[in-house]
């Protein structure tokens, strides 16, 4: 697990929720279903409404080349590329990107607010 400060957990934070893909992702994850395939998770986020895809084939590109490598190097999963499959799931890694992105959004804050 990487030791971040404070900024850097925000940054990593900020890197799962700036895409519907990578939220779903951690939103239909949980400890109990590693190792998930990577066809498994298309076919979940596929029933998802929030996750845009135009083709299960291009959901599945996607996520093998952008989105999984991005939520890999976060921590909150691990991702064996060439099995095409997530390893490992940390919820509470998540949680604490999750607590990590709201101090730096109320720090930025103006007092009095």
């Amino acid at each position: 697990m990487t030791a971040d400060g404070p900024t850097q957990a925000a940054l990593h934070g900020f890197e799962i929720f700036r895409h519907e893909v990578r939220i779903g992702t951690v939103e239909v994850l949980s400890p109990e279903q590693v190792p998930m395939e990577c066809a498994t998770l298309v076919a979940k986020l596929s029933e998802q409404p929030t996750v845009p895809t135009d083709s299960p084939d291009q959901l599945a590109d996607s996520l093998h080349h952008r989105h999984l490598p991005a939520l890999d190097e976060t921590d909150v999963i691990d991702y064996e590329p060439s099995k095409q499959q997530i390893t490992a799931f940390d919820p509470e890694r998540l949680e604490t990107l999750i607590d990590a992105v709201q101090d730096l959004t109320e720090s930025l804050e103006p007092d009095g607010t």
